[in-house]
């Protein structure tokens, strides 16, 4: 019979299988769950979101245009203050007013800082966040709204999985035919942020074409985010649509 010291190295003792089929067991379940934070003002509404293997996606909604300018300097501010990648913060605009850049990025740490167990949901009418008890937390709306009214739920599906995010910039025609080294050249931005398989949020700017996501169930395609530039070109829309869903898993 060998030695004690060749039979473990040959396996593991009962407890090491205990412990590993415990981490098998959890992982799954530590992967699925999310915990969100919401914050808000009276011109600014945030829903900040975590998965299970800590990566991050911020949604805000606020009473203000977006410029690609004002865009690119709050995402930088975040992704320096709190480590979430440009790709998955979208920037709803829901009206033309005056709003600070300063106030969004403080609103977005609030939320930020409250992070609690939530369950999420998807259906007809959008994402919707609860507590792990079912009590209504926030919704977040197939227009891209932020609501702290529950706008009910209708028939809803549970969503789990980890947030997957893409964010490019699409030039369009023109700028392709001829370029001035003088100008920038134009391009509309197109996102997509990947909740497990259930579901996913397309941002564009301007106004989406009206069939993207009509008959997809669980796919929320939304307008004016991240820049006020109208994306003309509803072939070349719908083509990176669909390229930005396959790059985070959505098929």
């Amino acid at each position: 019979m060998p030695p004690r010291s060749s039979r473990r190295r040959a396996g593991f003792t009962s407890i090491e299988r205990l412990a590993l089929a415990l981490i098998l067991l959890c992982a799954p379940l530590a992967a699925a769950g999310y915990r969100a934070g919401i914050a808000s003002t009276s011109h600014i509404r945030v829903i900040a979101l975590e998965d299970g293997r800590g990566t991050r996606a911020v949604f805000v909604d606020a009473d203000c245009p977006f410029l690609r300018a004002t865009s690119d300097w709050i995402g930088a501010r975040v992704l320096k203050a709190y480590d979430v990648d440009r790709a998955a913060l979208l920037l709803h605009s829901a009206a033309t007013g005056d709003v600070s850049p300063e106030a969004i990025l403080q609103t977005i740490g609030e939320a930020l800082g409250k992070l609690e167990a939530v369950k999420l949901w998807t259906g007809e009418k959008g994402l919707r966040l609860t507590t792990p008890r079912g009590e209504f937390r926030a919704a977040f709306s197939n227009q891209g709204r932020i609501l702290s009214e529950d706008p009910g739920s209708g028939k809803i599906s549970a969503v789990s999985g980890s947030i997957h995010a893409v964010f490019r910039l699409v030039e369009l025609p023109d700028t392709l035919q001829t370029r001035d080294a003088a100008q920038p050249i134009s391009a509309f931005p197109v996102q997509a942020i990947a909740l497990g398989k259930e579901a996913a949020i397309v941002a564009l700017s301007g106004k989406p074409p009206s069939n993207l996501g009509a008959r997809t169930r669980g796919l929320i395609v939304v307008g004016d985010s991240n820049d006020v530039l109208p994306a003309q070109d509803e072939a070349r829309v719908s083509q990176a649509v669909r390229k930005v869903l396959l790059r985070v898993g959505w098929k």
